[in-house]
């Protein structure tokens, strides 16, 4: 996305820091993921805490991959630690999203697991960004909670997935 673009994108929906999930088994949020300017910039967090690692990358390094100043990515993330937190909801969505894709597939566990498994194969990047997660909830206790509440909703959700492949 052009940083002209992003410039344009509407400001972030606020919910509370430690909003729950909703119905559908989204993730805790505290920001709008449709809103482009905050896909960006979880997009390009994701991409550089799993090259450089959380205590190497600042947020100004974000935004300069952006073209966008430090204070564009502030008026989203109130912190790095804030923008942490929802890089690793946005990295869970990204593998129940892979897991919903593949169920779409062939036959639905078959093509579920697959679908999962061409994630966490091909997802280098993605490997790594669960790596730095893992290792920052060591340190951050906040992390790791938000850990175990996505781990529960992504196993409800599979269990959801079974219910509607053996149903069909």
């Amino acid at each position: 996305m052009s940083p002209e673009a992003l410039a344009h994108s509407q400001p972030p929906v606020s919910e509370p820091a430690d909003s729950q999930p909703v119905e559908s088994g989204e993730f805790p949020r505290s920001v709008n993921w449709a809103n482009p300017r905050v896909s960006a910039i979880l997009e390009t967090a994701a991409a550089c805490f799993s090259k450089g690692g959380f205590t190497a990358t600042t947020l100004a390094d974000i935004g300069r991959e952006l073209g966008l100043r430090k204070s564009i990515v502030h008026y989203y993330f109130a912190s790095k630690a804030a923008l942490v937190h929802e890089v690793q909801s946005f990295a869970y969505g990204r593998y129940l999203d892979a897991l919903r894709q593949g169920l779409s597939e062939e036959s639905r566990a078959q093509g579920g697991l697959k679908g999962l498994w061409r994630s966490l194969r091909d997802g280098k990047a993605l490997r790594s960004l669960n790596i730095e997660l893992w290792s920052e909830g060591r340190r951050d206790p906040e992390l790791a909670a938000r850990a175990q509440r996505n781990i529960h909703i992504v196993d409800g959700q599979v269990v959801d997935l079974q219910r509607v492949a053996a149903a069909a």
